[in-house]
């Protein structure tokens, strides 16, 4: 009896997931994903201060703070317009995720082209 109970459930379920089709997807309905950046607006001349001295003053900046980063990984880097409407300065945007918590664990440090470096203030 506990057979056919067994077989009767695995053909229920077996006929309901093949019944369902797939849909095929129709690009054209789907949004134009363009690149964008956590704050700020993206820069687009060329910065006073390169990626690698950026990346020189991140990790010196670091260091001295003792962030711990070894749970985490740069995700992203950005160079953007930060600051407010009247004060906009470009810098760059340094974006670390942890790799082993969940959403709003992570690390974001800017650069300013002056060689100072700081966290994002949290809202």
């Amino acid at each position: 009896m506990k057979i056919f109970l067994i077989l009767f459930i695995n053909l229920t379920f077996s006929l309901i997931v093949l019944g369902q089709d797939v849909q095929p997807v129709d690009k054209s309905k789907m949004p134009n994903l363009q690149p964008t950046t956590y704050r700020g607006e993206i820069y687009r001349r060329k910065p006073k201060l390169t990626l690698q001295d950026a990346m020189k003053v991140m990790e010196q900046y670091i260091e001295k703070e003792k962030i711990d980063t070894s749970n985490y990984f740069l995700w992203t880097i950005n160079l953007i317009q930060y600051g407010s409407q009247k004060d906009k300065r470009p810098v760059w945007y340094f974006w670390w995720l942890s790799e082993k918590s969940g959403v709003g664990d992570y690390i974001e440090i800017l650069v300013s082209m002056d060689k100072k470096a700081g966290r994002v203030p949290s809202m």
